[in-house]
């Protein structure tokens, strides 16, 4: 059984997930993140120091990185001139169209940016230069720095630095874009845009360029026309390799935030990205959560031998993703993977995964947590995907609901899986369902609720895995199945060996005693581990206490026991992570037994009874906070007693007594007590009384209780701004000190007092958030102390109150024209706090508008003004609270640059179709109602655009190919645009439509004839010639394409030849048969008895029934009227004289069945 228990800690020591790893600078970010998926870790405890220490030596180079690179950057400095540029100096260093003119501006030299630029679209280098704000003011609004074709050297880099770059056109606007290019550096900017396309960093066919200390954010308005919503990605590579991307801070919407695209270009490889925060900043409206969309991964690597080392990434729907060959991603903290498939998504669903590997990839000491992964179409749902070839290791996995660990691929062969630890709660550790071959699932620690700990699912009876090897790894579950091999278990392709399988149970309130007796005794059979989860009371439960009588690991998460002794009685026990909080009785009590250990515990006990009593027992007291009313542990004859590394208050006698430890054992060890903190209101002499081993405790002595102390500040607050004043309240140590009582004397200008009770929250902190009139307060904060705390000091503070001055803040527009105006100011108060349902005006070109601050932003849509210069007034007049205040901004409306769309098309002679143009402004919106002028063959057309911005011109010309020429000349609103194209004339190929024609001999069928081109168009107006019996016709078709011939033939069998054939068209030739045929009518006997039925049946040529049809019968000068019946068949009643006789027999109608007559010959007898 010990050996069982070495077993039982050391799993727990390898199940740590640990989100230490998270960088203090991240602590602001988690604000963001949403707080009702807290990480939970209480099944994961006792950290292992020597597993963190050996995560944290694996060799990935990234030390040797940063040093190389710092050597690039101290030999990048320029030696050129240097240039200082305003926007009103621009014209003299730059050309119309925006390029650098290089008779001014040489390689190397430094362009010192100060102030805005506002009417720059775009500054486009050839040669390498610096482009910096070494004033750190230089604010560039709807502005592109772009680099074209420039290479740098190793030793000199170009370089764009402390520039802020604000691009709110709706589309194309990038921050910095290098094209074709080398040895160019982008440090240290603030790059925000919000157009379609427009990203802050373009990398296209660029090289050895460094991204480095930005801060860049992409967004979009879901109203705002032309969304695109997944082209803002804030770094975007195509076809550039071995670029260096490191700490930048990256803010998205909806779109991959760092994204190497092989969209419209090759792969980009060798590239680096390192320790960049990454984040999606959509949330739903509906419900506040993180909503990222399918559009959103955290990194997309399409290239090969690409690196994603140490980034942190959070709130998109997959973390990294890659494909290609030989990436690496170690080192990340991806958290809080969410959102759903769609965009506009509620977040409540998931994201898919959080790290997908490609072939060959590395995927090492990464930490994924609080994160729900869901299965969309049959893929996702995972932590980690694995392809073909991956190596997975040193992982820490925590993920939510049904989400899995991680997934091998279907078909991903020779993947290696080892010392990862993973924590699920209802989906597998590691999963896969496939046709794959050398998988190793090695030394693993997988822990899930009610998920299995490995599975592996074969594709067919005859496709399955092969080559499996499932060893040394420890699953926890309180699945009844630890493991599902069934598929692969008789395939001789198998090795499982060396597992360690634990079973966990969940005891709550409610499923208490399924697992304990009426008596609170421990009455269930192998159980290896016991989660106590929740709150659990002894006035709910009607019991004192809970008796451990077996061998049993138990464990708190966010476990409360209430006034509940526990009783030990058994050997072998661990009991971990639990908060105690007893005011009767003794809170543990060991009572001989061996081998039992109470670890990382918060016990909190108000009893007169000692908290810990260790009796006749061998127990560790380990890493435990402990407050205790009298002794807080008391070991009565217990030996090899170990009680280390806690935090213990006490008011009674004594912290510790070890005076009756004695040797009740043959092998006896003294106690040992060291590496506590002891604190203690001493009615005795001894804080601890001891005969054993005690060393390196640290003692305060306090007669007068624990210190308290209060911190709060002198405050000038504004009226009805809350809260006023946040009161923390902390002892000795700096630790919060929760639900104790504040009182407050405030004493206004007049001296009069008030007085204000307040309590700290479970965290410490009390506010005071009354709302009281403008004046010069003095207030006066206390704590009274109790039992355990004594008083804190009197602190005396000043809190004024007074009018908040306020200052509205808007930034001048640069449009265009026909595109919606939205006017957006800030107000704020003193200290930049954003002022709610306030009333701000604006007046602009000569109209006047109001509206109200929200989260203290107002907005107005003004629509669509020409183009022009308008100045924006602001006014904001004073209220009961506030200050006025008023500005103004510059409305600048330009002409909208156009394009005409058109493609090259091939047509045939004379089919209708044409020339099809577009004619768009530059949201991709078709501008209706003006005039493009077409040119095609030395002649020009003139077309007015429909309201989809669309002209159109058929084509009627000879084959051959045309030049087209499209133009629009503009207007006072529009810029010109032109564009060329060509319509290539093809000869029409045409095909004959007929079939065979079965007609009866003088019935009004005729034959009916098509002629129509290879798109099935009707061709019109045209002579076909139709040759039958000797004869030939000549019929032109009608606008379907349609002729129709009449035939007066005898019955029999016509060969008849169609042709087709005219300039510009392909002869067609068509063959086809004409039956002229009777139907047969017959009497079915030609013996009558007087007195009888003659019987006549009716069939059509191929011996089908003609029914209901109107036939006559001629006999004697007299004609006879009847109808066939719906077996073919007309009876006539023969009361003749027995005789020879014959009539006459045809149908009524001769449209259907012809004029064709028969002669009926019978004899009466």
């Amino acid at each position: 059984m010990e050996y069982l228990n070495k077993i039982l800690i050391l799993t727990f020591i390898l199940m740590i997930i640990s989100i230490g790893g998270v960088n203090a600078t991240d602590m602001d970010l988690v604000s963001d993140i949403q707080t009702s998926n807290h990480v939970d870790n209480n099944y994961l405890s006792l950290a292992s120091s020597d597993y963190q220490e050996e995560s944290s030596e694996e060799g990935i180079g990234i030390s040797d990185i940063e040093t190389n690179l710092n050597d690039s950057i101290n030999n990048s400095e320029t030696s050129g001139k240097v240039i200082k540029l305003t926007e009103s100096d621009f014209n003299k260093y730059f050309n119309e169209e925006g390029y650098v003119d290089t008779t001014k501006v040489s390689p190397y030299d430094t362009l010192d940016l100060s102030g805005n630029f506002h009417n720059v679209e775009v500054m486009i280098f050839t040669i390498p230069v610096t482009v910096i704000s070494t004033s750190c003011d230089a604010y560039l609004k709807d502005c592109t720095i772009q680099f074209d074709k420039v290479i740098a050297s190793e030793s000199k880099w170009a370089k764009v630095s402390n520039l802020r770059i604000n691009n709110t056109i709706a589309s194309g606007f990038n921050g910095v874009i290098a094209t074709n290019s080398a040895y160019i550096e982008i440090t240290n900017n603030v790059i925000y845009t919000e157009s379609a396309s427009g990203n802050p960093v373009r990398l296209l066919a660029s090289n050895h360029t460094r991204v480095t200390n930005n801060i860049f954010e992409t967004w979009y308005q879901s109203t705002s026309g032309f969304n695109a919503s997944w082209t803002r990605s804030c770094i975007l590579l195509g076809e550039s390799h071995y670029n260096y991307i490191a700490n930048n801070n990256v803010t998205v919407k909806e779109s991959n935030p760092i994204y190497l695209s092989s969209y419209g270009c090759g792969p980009s490889n060798y590239n680096i990205i390192f320790n960049n925060t990454i984040r999606s900043s959509s949330k739903s409206t509906k419900t506040g959560l993180s909503n990222p969309s399918s559009w959103t991964y955290g990194i997309q690597m399409f290239g090969s031998y690409n690196k994603a080392l140490n980034n942190t990434i959070y709130n998109v729907f997959r973390g990294i993703s890659t494909d290609g060959e030989g990436n690496e991603i170690v080192g990340n903290i991806i958290f809080n993977i969410t959102g759903g498939y769609n965009e506009g998504n509620d977040g409540t669903l998931g994201g898919d995964y959080a790290i997908v590997g490609s072939l060959g990839s590395l995927i090492a000491n990464n930490t994924i947590y609080n994160s729900k992964m869901y299965t969309f179409g049959g893929s996702g749902g995972s932590a980690i995907y694995a392809g073909p070839n991956n190596e997975i290791y040193g992982n820490k996995i925590t993920v939510i609901a049904s989400s899995r660990g991680i997934h091998i691929g279907a078909s991903s062969c020779n993947v290696n899986i080892y010392d990862n630890i993973i924590n699920t709660e209802s989906g597998n550790g590691v999963y896969t369902l496939g046709y794959m071959n050398n998988l190793r699932i090695m030394y693993n620690v997988i822990t899930s609720e009610s998920g299995m700990g490995i599975q592996i699912k074969k594709q067919s009876n005859s496709k399955y895995p092969t080559n499996v090897f499932i060893i040394n790894n420890n699953i926890l579950t309180f699945n009844d199945l630890f493991m599902d091999l069934s598929d692969v278990l008789n395939k001789n392709s198998l090795i499982c060996e060396n597992n360690t399988y634990k079973k966990i149970f969940v005891v709550t309130k409610n499923t208490f005693f399924r697992y304990f007796d009426n008596n609170g005794n421990l009455n269930c059979e192998d159980i290896d581990i016991l989660v106590f989860k929740g709150r659990f009371d002894s006035d709910d439960l009607n019991i004192n206490s809970i008796n451990i009588n077996k061998p049993i690991y138990i464990l708190g998460n966010d476990a409360n026991i209430k006034n509940i002794q526990f009783n030990i009685t058994s050997n072998n026990i661990i009991i971990e992570n639990i908060n105690f909080d007893v005011e009767y009785n003794s809170t543990i009590y060991f009572n001989n037994v061996n081998n039992v250990s109470l670890i990382r515990n918060l016990i909190v006990s108000s009893s007169s009874n000692p908290t810990i009593i260790v009796s006749k027992s061998i127990t560790t007291i380990l890493s435990n906070k402990i407050q205790s009313n009298n002794l807080a542990i008391v070991v009565d004859y217990g030996s090899k007693v170990i009680v280390n590394n806690n935090l213990i208050n006490v008011t009674g006698d004594y912290t510790i007594d070890l005076t009756n430890s004695g040797d009740f054992s043959s092998d006896f060890v003294k106690n040992n007590i060291s590496n506590n903190y002891l604190l203690a209101n001493l009615k005795g002499d001894e804080s601890v009384s001891y005969s054993n081993n005690c060393k390196n405790n640290s003692i305060i002595y306090d007669n007068d209780g624990l210190i308290s102390n209060l911190v709060v500040k002198d405050t000038i607050s504004f009226i009805n701004q809350n809260p006023m004043l946040v009161i923390k309240l902390i002892d000795f140590e700096g630790n919060f000190i929760p639900n104790k009582k504040i009182r407050i004397y405030l004493t206004d200008s007049k001296g009069q007092d008030r007085l204000y009770s307040l309590f700290t929250n479970n965290h410490g902190i009390a506010l005071f958030e009354e709302a009281i009139s403008i004046d010069n307060y003095t207030f006066s904060v206390i704590h009274d102390g109790n039992d355990i705390y004594k008083p804190s000091q009197v602190l005396n503070k000043k809190l004024d109150v007074i009018y908040m001055s306020t200052s509205l803040v808007a930034s001048d527009i640069n449009t265009y024209y026909n595109v919606p105006i939205v006017i957006k100011a800030t107000l704020k108060g003193k200290g930049n706090v954003l002022l709610d349902d306030k009333i701000v005006h604006i007046t602009v070109n000569g109209k006047t508008y109001k509206n109200i601050t929200i989260d203290g932003v107002v907005t107005f849509n003004i629509g669509i003004l020409p183009k022009g210069s308008y100045s924006i007034n602001y006014l904001f007049y004073d209220d009961e609270n506030c200050t006025g205040s008023g500005g103004s901004s510059k409305i600048f409306v330009n002409m909208m640059p156009t394009s005409i769309i058109a493609s090259n098309v091939v047509i045939f002679y004379n089919d209708g179709s044409g020339v099809v143009a577009y004619l768009k402004d530059n949201t991709g919106k078709g501008i209706n109602d003006k005039k493009v002028v077409i040119g095609i063959n030395d002649k020009t057309y003139k077309k007015i655009t429909d309201k989809n911005g669309k002209v159109a011109l058929a084509i009627n010309l000879p084959p051959k190919t045309y030049s087209v020429s499209l133009k629009f000349s503009g207007d006072s609103n529009y810029k010109s645009s032109y564009n060329s194209m060509k319509v290539k004339v093809k000869t029409r190929i045409t095909k004959i439509i007929a079939g065979n024609l079965v007609k009866y001999y003088g019935d009004g069928k005729k034959l009916v004839i098509y002629l129509k081109d290879t798109n099935n168009k009707a061709v019109a107006s045209k002579s076909i010639t139709i040759k039958i019996n000797g004869k030939t016709y000549k019929r032109t078709t009608d606008k379907k394409g349609k002729v129709s011939l009449a035939l007066s033939l005898s019955k029999k069998t016509y060969k008849a030849t169609i042709k087709f054939s005219a300039t510009y068209h392909k002869t067609s030739i068509k063959k086809i048969k004409v039956s002229v045929v009777a139907p047969k009518v017959f009497a079915l006997s030609k013996k009558v008895k007087k007195g009888k039925k003659l019987i006549v049946v009716f069939k059509t040529y191929n011996g089908k029934i003609i029914k209901d049809q109107k036939v006559y019968f001629k006999f004697k000068g007299k004609t006879y009227n009847l109808i066939t019946n719906s077996k073919g068949i007309t009876t006539l009643t023969c009361n003749i004289k027995k005789g020879s006789y014959s009539g006459v027999v045809g149908f009524k109608s001769t449209s259907t069945y012809g004029t064709t007559k028969t002669n009926i010959k019978f004899k009466v007898v």
